[in-house]
C-alpha cells in the first residue's frame, strides 16, 4: 500500500530528513504532535501526489524545551 504523505523533519543545515509516511493529513498532524514530544523541531508534510509541501496544523507545529 502506498502512503501518499511523508513527514519530514527540517535539519539544522536546512535539509530535510524523512521520518515516516502516513495516509492522510489528519494522521500526519497527529503523528507530528506525537513526534515533537520526543524530538522537538520543525516538521512539514510532503504530498507525494502533488509534490507540494504542507505545513502542519498550528497545534502541531514546533515545541522547544526551555532549560531553566
Amino acid at each position: 500500500m502506498h502512503l501518499p504523505f511523508d513527514i519530514l523533519k527540517k535539519e539544522r543545515d536546512g535539509s530535510f530528513r524523512w521520518f515516516e509516511a502516513v495516509n492522510d493529513l489528519g494522521s500526519a498532524n497527529t503523528r507530528i504532535r506525537e513526534i515533537i514530544a520526543l524530538s522537538p523541531g520543525d516538521y512539514i508534510v510532503f504530498d507525494q501526489r502533488t509534490h507540494n509541501t504542507i505545513p502542519p496544523a498550528p497545534s502541531s507545529c514546533r515545541i522547544d524545551f526551555i532549560r531553566e
